[in-house]
C-alpha cells in the first residue's frame, strides 16, 4: 500500500471544464462559459479557445520527465474529438506515449494523468 500511496503522488494532472461563473483566482481572470484548466488542483488557465487552454495546461504539469499521459474523455466529448487533444499531445510532446481512454465523467471534458 505505501508504494502504490508513493507511486500515486508522483503523477502529474489536469482537468480541462467549463466555468460555471465568472471570478478571478490566483490571478486568473475567468468569465462564466469559458474552458477552464485545472493544474495539479490549481486553476492554471481560463479562455475561449481549447488550444490555448489544452498547451497552458501541458506546460504547467512540468511534463520533461513523464513517459505515459493517459487522457479521459468525458460525456459530451467524442471519440474523434478527444483523439484530436491526443494528437495535439502527441505533436507538443513527441517522446510522451498517449492513451486515450472513454472515462463518460459529466463535469469535466478531460482528464489528464501523467507518469
Amino acid at each position: 500500500v505505501a508504494a502504490m500511496t508513493a507511486a500515486a503522488g508522483e503523477i502529474a494532472t489536469g482537468e480541462i471544464t467549463t466555468a460555471v461563473r465568472s471570478v478571478t483566482i490566483d490571478g486568473v481572470e475567468v468569465a462564466e462559459g469559458n474552458l477552464i484548466a485545472l493544474c495539479d488542483g490549481r486553476l492554471c488557465a481560463s479562455g475561449p479557445d481549447l488550444d490555448g487552454i489544452l498547451a497552458t495546461l501541458l506546460a504547467g504539469l512540468d511534463l520533461e520527465e513523464r513517459e505515459l499521459i493517459t487522457l479521459y474523455y468525458g460525456a459530451a466529448v467524442t471519440a474523434a474529438e478527444a483523439e484530436t487533444v491526443a494528437a495535439q499531445i502527441t505533436a507538443q510532446y513527441p517522446d510522451i506515449e498517449v492513451e486515450v481512454l472513454a472515462g463518460g465523467q459529466a463535469y469535466y471534458d478531460f482528464i489528464l494523468g501523467a507518469e
